[in-house]
């Protein structure tokens, strides 16, 4: 199910769908994980968050709430992890070249391959980074627009939604 979904089409069982693959899938993988990564007091787990958790974007709610979701379980495990020796990575990336985002019907800024994001992830895995972002370009734009004031970003976004 498409994760773009304006309000006239809302369901809430497509948002448990998105929830199921973006959310409940990582969950249950780490509840498969810990138990064998808290006795022998190592091991790494990765997570795919997404810069698109800095707002919620018209007709993406589900997809961003469920990235929200895991940007913020990553960092709470992250933090109670840490004393059994168990590293959290949240990885976030910009527009990717899939399957999915060739269904998207709008500009994606600065999309790149799946191949580079590979790179990227890669890198920043041999160099121990807990935050994996990209492309910067992105990373830059998104810290503005959650720093922008919420009533200015509204009506923007409204703007853009009549567009």
């Amino acid at each position: 199910m498409a994760h773009r979904e304006a309000c006239d089409r809302f369901s809430a069982d497509a948002a448990r769908d998105v929830f199921d693959v973006n959310v409940f899938g990582f969950l249950y993988f780490v509840e498969e994980l810990l138990p064998d990564f808290m006795s022998c007091k190592a091991g790494v787990i990765i997570g795919v968050s997404s810069l698109s958790d800095c707002r919620g974007f018209p007709r993406s709610g589900f997809y961003n709430a469920s990235k929200t979701a895991m940007t913020f379980l990553l960092e709470s495990l992250r933090i109670e992890l840490r004393k059994y020796g168990i590293r959290i990575v949240t990885v976030k990336p910009g527009f990717v070249k899939t399957p999915m985002t060739a269904a998207n019907r709008y500009r994606m800024p600065f999309v790149m391959t799946a191949e580079k994001a590979a790179q990227i992830i890669v890198r920043g895995m041999k160099k121990d980074k807990r935050l994996i972002q990209f492309p910067q370009r992105t990373v830059l734009g998104t810290k503005l627009l959650k720093a922008m004031p919420d009533a200015l970003y509204e009506r923007i976004a409204a703007r853009k939604i009549k567009e």
